[in-house]
Formats: C-alpha cells, sequence, structure tokens
C-alpha cells in the first residue's frame, strides 16, 4: 500500500511503517518497538515475515526452523485489548488481529471514550521475539499500518545485506572475487574457457578440411 498526496478523506490518516533491516539471533532475543494512538478512531495491524531456513528432507512435521513470534500490549486509559500475540509454530508469517478468521484490524481504544475530547493517547508495545534460533540468523520484515498512529521508539537497525560487503574467501564460497577475474564468476570463466577451445577445434578442422581439399585437387591430372 502506497500513500499518495492526492488520496481522499478515508485514507488521509492512514499511516504504514516498514521495517526490514532487522534480525534476531539467539533464542530468546527480542527486539521492541512502540506507538502511540492519537485518536479514538485509531487502528493498528502488525504483519511480520521472514523466510524460514529449508529443513532435512526427510522431515515432514513442517515444523519452522527458525520460529519468530510477535507479542503486542496496550498501555493507558481506555484499551480495548491490553494483550495480543501470534505464535504459529509452522507458519513464517504472524499476524497481530482482532479475529483471526476474518484478518480485521481491531481498534485499540474502547466505545467508552467516543469523544476525542476526554480521550488520552494510548502507548502500543510490538515485540518481535525468537522463540527459536536453529540455523545461523533470522532477518525479517515487519509492517505496521492503522489509522491515527505514530511512531515513538524503534531499535536501531541490526541487519546488513550481505550484498554490501565482498565475499569471505575463507568460507568456502566459490562465488568469491578477488578482483583478478574482473568480476566474472568462476562458472563464467569455465564456459568462456570452453566455448574459446571449442572455436579453436573448428577452424583448426575447417583449415585441414580445405587443406586435404587443396592437396587433392593438385594431385589430379
Amino acid at each position: 500500500v502506497v500513500k499518495f498526496s492526492d488520496d481522499n478523506d478515508t485514507w488521509a490518516n492512514h499511516n504504514i511503517f516498514i521495517y526490514d533491516r532487522y534480525t534476531l539471533q539467539s533464542n530468546g532475543e527480542s527486539l521492541e518497538f512502540r506507538f502511540e494512538a492519537t485518536s479514538v478512531d485509531s487502528t493498528f495491524k502488525a504483519s511480520l515475515v521472514y523466510t524460514d531456513p529449508p529443513g532435512p528432507v526427510t522431515d515432514s512435521s513442517n515444523v519452522l526452523i527458525n520460529d519468530l513470534d510477535i507479542s503486542f500490549t496496550c498501555s493507558g486509559n481506555g484499551c480495548r485489548h491490553t494483550s495480543l500475540s501470534s505464535s504459529s509454530r509452522t507458519d513464517n508469517l504472524e499476524q497481530i488481529v482482532d479475529d483471526v478468521t476474518t484478518l480485521k484490524e481491531f481498534q485499540v481504544h474502547d466505545s467508552s471514550s467516543s469523544r476525542q475530547s476526554e480521550f488520552t493517547p494510548l502507548t502500543l508495545t510490538l515485540v518481535v521475539r525468537a522463540e527459536k534460533i536453529a540455523v545461523d540468523t533470522q532477518p525479517f520484515a515487519l509492517v505496521v499500518t492503522g489509522y491515527n498512529i505514530s511512531q515513538t521508539q524503534v531499535p536501531p537497525s541490526n541487519w546488513t545485506p550481505k550484498w554490501t560487503s565482498n565475499a569471505d574467501p575463507t568460507d568456502g564460497n566459490n562465488d568469491y572475487d578477488d578482483g583478478s577475474s574482473g568480476g566474472l564468476s568462476t562458472g563464467a570463466i569455465i564456459g568462456i574457457a570452453i566455448g574459446a577451445f571449442a572455436c579453436v577445434v573448428l577452424i583448426a578442422v575447417a583449415a585441414w578440411f580445405l587443406f586435404r581439399k587443396g592437396v587433392f585437387q593438385e594431385s589430379e591430372p
């Protein structure tokens, strides 16, 4: 969803926050994101997604290798829900929702706080937690959307894309480029060498054929 300057009033107060430079490294580690509900009409929805490492081919249990969960708490006078959580053991998509069968956004205010003049901002805390990290580390993406909410505190980014730094030549990765190959991979160099060798053989065969044809023509009476 992308906001445009000419969106109608329905979308005027709709907020979108995207976080995709985070990772969890060990069991029990967590990161906390804080927001504020600024209106009696505030809504809140959080979606967490990540790419789980592949499991053993012989394992058909569909259990996550790395398992991340999210939980939500609301603090202040008039919270509709003080806490919600999503902790699937087989799904790498987690969502905080009011009704899991309809995936509707939930209102963070109680209906009794219907008058904006009586409303005091509510503190919304979203926690991403590593229930289990079995392989390497686990990067994730988090999207928070809702009406009349603002971001108040986010942790510093702790993940850097691997393509921003040179590969380690000692880790056994054949894609390492030390600069001597002009940026070509090992596979590309091998392919070029094979193609060049085939061209040389083809030229040699053609030259031999033409030579033999010329000799026979000169030897005829």
